[in-house]
C-alpha cells in the first residue's frame, strides 16, 4: 500500500474515531463519573465517628456530614430536639436498611 494510499485511508477513518469519541463519552457522563460502577460499597460511619465535639449527640452539623442520614432524622429523633442519642441514630441505620 502506498503512503498516498494509507494517508487517504487514515483520513476517511477519522469520522468513525470522532463518533466512537462522542459515544463513549456520552456513555461515561449517562453513568456519572467514569468508575461509578466499581465504587465499593461503604459501611456507615459510626455513631463515635460522627459525633466530632463528643458530648454523646449528634447535632445538626454532625448529621450533615453523613447525608443519607439527614432524610431519616425527623423520624427517628424520638424527643424531637433535633439532635440523634446513640440509640436513635442505631433506628436512623436500621431505618436506612429497610426504606
Amino acid at each position: 500500500m502506498s503512503r498516498r494510499t494509507h494517508l487517504t485511508r487514515a483520513a476517511s477513518l477519522r469520522p468513525i474515531f470522532a463518533i466512537a469519541l462522542l459515544a463513549s463519552a456520552s456513555l461515561a457522563l449517562y453513568t456519572g463519573s467514569p468508575g461509578a460502577a466499581e465504587v465499593a460499597w461503604q459501611p456507615p460511619p459510626s455513631f463515635a465517628q460522627l459525633d466530632t465535639n463528643k458530648d454523646g449527640l449528634l447535632d445538626a452539623a454532625e448529621i450533615a456530614a453523613f447525608p443519607p442520614l439527614a432524610e431519616f432524622t425527623s423520624r427517628v429523633d424520638a424527643d424531637k430536639d433535633g439532635r440523634l442519642s446513640p440509640a436513635e441514630y442505631a433506628a436512623a441505620l436500621q431505618a436506612m436498611k429497610t426504606g
